[in-house]
């Protein structure tokens, strides 16, 4: 037992892992709840979670698949606490700006307008429409760009269905955006 107690993290151990696994730890909540500030939250009671169970962690382990485990969860558990669908994520503010169809994403040459908020709207309807864990697998691959092993290890799913996952919502969102005025007009202008 005194082995056990020996190999476990002190606070000031929790806290350096913590603040590097901090990024991953966000998208995980971030792709549960899709609202910047609700992950917010739910990373910072998983924290106080896991400094209550501190010592069932063996620091000779993944400290970020741990943690991301307890904020999948704790993520979940808020969400079905407060009896809701998960909110559109946003990473700005927290209730979404609908697309309006008459503002343009691109110029003539095919350019990203400077005023881009037209593209964001269209795009976070993409991710808002996108099964959470599908969102969740998306972020930590396009936003941290961890490999599909590392996502697999992090949402306890085998790594090819960490994949599928990335596939599925990529071509999702292509195709959503494809759809939508502006990209319909811009998928006009490429043929």
């Amino acid at each position: 037992m005194s082995d056990h107690t020996a190999q476990t993290l002190n606070l000031e151990q929790f806290a350096t892992r913590f603040e590097r696994a901090a990024p991953v730890l966000w998208c995980v909540a971030a792709g549960v709840l899709g609202s910047r500030h609700a992950a917010e939250d739910a990373v910072q009671e998983a924290a106080l979670q896991a400094m209550a169970k501190l010592t069932t962690f063996r620091a000779d382990t993944d400290f970020t698949a741990w943690m991301a485990k307890i904020v999948r969860f704790t993520a979940l558990n808020q969400m079905r606490r407060v009896h809701r669908e998960p909110k559109p994520f946003h990473p700005d503010i927290p209730d979404p700006i609908a697309p309006t169809a008459a503002t343009p994403i691109v110029s003539e040459a095919g350019d990203i307008l400077p005023d881009q908020a037209g593209l964001d709207d269209h795009v976070l309807n993409g991710l808002n429409s996108l099964h959470e864990t599908q969102r969740t697998c998306l972020l930590l691959r396009t936003v941290l760009e961890l490999s599909y092993r590392e996502i697999g290890e992090m949402l306890e799913i085998p790594m090819g269905t960490a994949m599928s996952h990335v596939h599925r919502a990529r071509q999702q969102l292509v195709d959503q955006l494809r759809n939508t005025p502006a990209g319909a007009t811009n998928a006009r202008k490429a043929q």
